[in-house]
């Protein structure tokens, strides 16, 4: 009898603690991350979940000369991952129409020819007129 109902207490917690755990909120986030953005899924990220690493935010180009870039930050990364380092990719088309692929596709490029592995969100720009995701250069 005890083991079953040692064994319905751990069940509970195990199951339940997801409705104890209270969302995490991000007061004390400071203004260059204090954005809700999207990733290349399309899925909505909280830049402050970022806060407290070394934060590298650079906007990628997938298209000419510019493209080499991505294996020397890919390099970076790996080096750094581990000491608290962390890059934030977003791909623009303001110079050059270097990105007028989709967020699937910029992913997959990414991925299969440099490796890839820091976070990408989806496309945005630099310019205000132009605007897809918040102005997230504009504290910098």
């Amino acid at each position: 009898m005890k083991k079953k109902a040692a064994m319905m207490v751990m069940f509970l917690v195990v199951c339940m603690a997801p409705l104890w755990v209270q969302a995490k909120t991000y007061e004390n986030c400071p203004a260059a991350l204090n954005y809700e953005v999207l990733t290349l899924g399309g899925k909505k990220q909280n830049l402050c979940a970022y806060q407290g690493k070394v934060v590298l935010v650079t906007n990628i180009a997938i298209e000419g000369s510019f493209t080499r870039q991505l294996r020397a930050l890919e390099d970076l990364y790996q080096t750094y991952k581990d000491k608290g380092f962390i890059i934030l990719g977003f791909p623009t088309n303001d110079f050059g129409d270097q990105n007028e692929k989709s967020n699937e596709d910029i992913k997959k490029f990414c991925k299969r020819n440099y490796g890839i592995s820091f976070p990408l969100f989806s496309l945005t720009s630099v310019d205000k007129k132009k605007r897809r995701q918040p102005l997230l250069y504009e504290p910098l």
